[in-house]
């Protein structure tokens, strides 16, 4: 029996399709039962067995916080996939964002040591790696800077990570890994999948930063490969291509049949949009699409290595971000016309 935690989210959701789809015996914990339509959402992307799958699911209502639920969720399971998360840059959101990432994951390991599970796998973050952009390359091996520019939640998933390595310290077979940004058919309104929105209505700004992208699908593909491996007590960086923001942009506009942004903004000007991005919000109450945190880190470049994964596994292949732009946007326009 598998226990997949954040199951709602866009990497749990894709991972409990993939051990569903495949045959195995799982149990997904979930904060309401309302949010199953949002699985549902998913899988429906997949397969027209949407129901089915769904049926075979066995549903725990709880919550990393409440221990109580856990003990239930963790009643008769030998392995989990750590994927709950506060994804945020909000400042508003900093104690959620600490409170969930670190505490629900120092939960999650005392139960795997109380219940002798055999091996946890945990979603991390690049986050959690050495932000220095002055490093060609980062990799598995460039440990995290604490320094007050890092954001709530890259702290926070540090800390989280922390608390695995202290479980493996005390006996928990564990493997980690530290996706680059996700791209996927998620939340429209959060995240990453929020950019495919911004571009969509006619986003015209881009800067000039880099960072890694990676695949969902890859993310959970390659969290079950672990998982079934003998590798425990490592963590490797998922990462399938290193873009300029501009070339990310220009793909998910040609994509989406949109204008591709043209206007490059400096620092200055992103410190007053991200200003009136937030006061659209108050104003609107829908998410900001920019924040502070957000707007300063679009000018830093950062590349990751995938090589120890590579080297680990080479006969897999990291879809292509262009073929998941593509794939992702056809998800959105689908789902655009039908709303």
């Amino acid at each position: 029996m598998i226990l997949v935690t954040g199951s709602s989210g866009l990497v749990g959701s894709h991972v409990l399709f993939r051990l569903v789809n495949e045959g195995y015996r799982v149990k997904a914990l979930i904060r309401s039962k309302d949010r199953i339509q949002s699985v549902k959402r998913i899988f429906q992307f997949y397969t027209n067995k949407s129901d089915e799958l769904l049926r075979q699911i066995e549903w725990v209502e709880g919550d990393v916080l409440d221990i109580g639920s856990l003990e239930e969720a963790f009643d008769g399971v030998d392995k989990v996939y750590h994927c709950a998360a506060v994804v945020s840059f909000k400042k508003a959101d900093k104690s959620k964002i600490l409170t969930t990432n670190v505490k629900g994951t120092l939960n999650i390991v005392n139960l795997c040591l109380a219940k002798r599970i055999i091996k946890l796998a945990y979603v991390s973050s690049v986050a959690v790696l050495g932000q220095n952009p002055e490093q060609k390359t980062i990799t598995e091996d460039d440990l995290f800077n604490e320094i007050p520019k890092n954001t709530t939640y890259a702290m926070s998933k540090f800390l989280a990570e922390r608390e695995i390595w202290r479980g493996i310290a005390e006996g928990m077979n564990a493997v980690i890994v530290n996706p680059s940004t996700i791209i996927g058919p998620g939340d429209w309104q959060k995240g990453s999948s929020q950019l495919f929105t911004e571009i969509y209505h006619g986003l015209k700004y881009y800067t000039e930063g880099v960072t890694g992208y990676v695949d969902v699908r890859d993310v959970a593909d390659t969290l079950i490969l672990l998982m079934k491996s003998e590798i425990i007590n490592e963590r490797f960086i998922l990462n399938s291509e290193n873009l300029c923001f501009k070339d990310l942009f220009d793909m998910m506009a040609d994509a989406l049949g949109k204008p591709r942004p043209m206007v490059r903004i400096n620092k200055f000007t992103a410190e007053i949009a991200w200003r009136l991005f937030t006061l659209k919000s108050l104003v609107t109450g829908k998410p900001s699409a920019i924040t502070a945190e957000t707007a300063r880190s679009a000018f830093v470049s950062y590349y990751y290595s995938n090589q120890k994964f590579k080297e680990t596994f080479p006969n897999y292949s990291f879809i292509p971000i262009r073929n998941s732009i593509a794939d992702t946007a056809k998800i959105f326009i689908t789902e655009h016309s039908l709303s």
